[in-house]
């Protein structure tokens, strides 16, 4: 369980006891935390945030200490955070809403791996990672209507836009390797995260991929 100085969830000793397992993160934003991201590396537990400031931030989770400085890049506030193992590197993927780039951060430096994530068009709603032939893969859904995806490990897309009739507000793997998608009121399962295909339905005839 993760607390801030915002947002306190009680005293004591653990998820199983609803209860705080120690004091909250001193975030140093007073617009408080849009969104958190773990993980585990070597029995270590690391944690990004994103934040309505527009920055991120890495916190070691044993001894909720910040682990250097706020990490800038962001025009809007942080909204989603998904990590992920890459080559051996924890790292995390951020989206900022109205600010169409992700971009990727290594949590071990402190620094953004490479240039932004370019391809939307338009706001991004939901931000997850998932694995696609054995390699971490992040995927975005929009108001642009598409489904984006990009290998981690070369922070290259893998495919030209997935195109869907209306907005895209989440994205989501599910068992088996598979990618549920939301859009307007209905639902999307591509079966076996196979990213390289759009069910044929879901196009829009006439359309090229990237044009928006």
């Amino acid at each position: 369980m993760v607390c801030t100085r915002r947002s306190p969830c009680g005293t004591g000793g653990g998820l199983a006891a609803r209860q705080e397992t120690g004091p909250p993160l001193a975030t140093g934003d007073d617009r408080g935390v849009r969104a958190v991201g773990a993980i585990s590396v070597d029995g270590r537990t690391i944690l990004a945030t994103g934040h309505a400031d527009r920055t991120v931030r890495i916190w070691d989770l044993a001894d909720r200490a910040s682990l250097g400085r706020p990490l800038q890049g962001h025009t809007r506030a942080v909204e989603r955070v998904a990590t992920a193992l890459v080559d051996g590197t924890p790292v995390a993927v951020t989206t900022a809403g109205y600010d169409p780039n992700p971009r990727v951060w290594d949590l071990t430096t402190g620094r953004e791996r490479g240039e932004p994530l370019h391809g939307h068009r338009r706001r991004i709603a939901d931000l997850a990672v998932t694995t696609l032939d054995d390699r971490a893969v992040a995927v975005t859904g929009g108001d642009d209507a598409t489904v984006r995806a990009w290998d981690l490990h070369t922070q290259t897309r893998i495919r030209r836009a997935l195109r869907f009739p209306y907005r895209v507000h989440s994205v989501t793997p599910v068992d088996g390797g598979a990618l549920l998608v939301g859009f307007a009121d209905e639902l999307a399962l591509l079966p076996g995260a196979d990213l390289s295909e759009a069910p044929h339905q879901l196009m829009r005839p006439g359309d090229d991929d990237d044009a928006v």
